[in-house]
């Protein structure tokens, strides 16, 4: 677990965690955090490509939810090196 340590309770000098790390801590304390690695479609278009994944019922609707203004999430996609991921998941702790 990542923990973190602030002088006098003041963040505005110290380092903050990189996304990754909040995620982690965010996932490590059960919070609301949720992965789909169900890839269902990548088409190209002129300026990049679209991306279409399977998600389940309740992510589906917290993205509508986003998407019509309700700031409550952030929706993001991060790609992983699978043999990295894999070796790392594979290794005991």
């Amino acid at each position: 677990m990542i923990s973190y340590h602030f002088k006098n309770n003041d963040m505005s000098t110290a380092k903050r965690p990189g996304d990754l790390e909040v995620m982690s801590r965010m996932a490590n304390e059960n919070m609301d955090i949720r992965m789909s690695g169900t890839l269902v479609k990548a088409t190209t278009v002129k300026l990049g490509g679209h991306i279409t994944m399977g998600v389940d019922k309740d992510t589906l609707n917290t993205i509508y939810m986003s998407a019509l203004g309700s700031d409550t999430h952030y929706v993001v996609l991060y790609v992983i090196n699978k043999e990295q991921f894999d070796k790392i998941k594979n290794t005991p702790l």
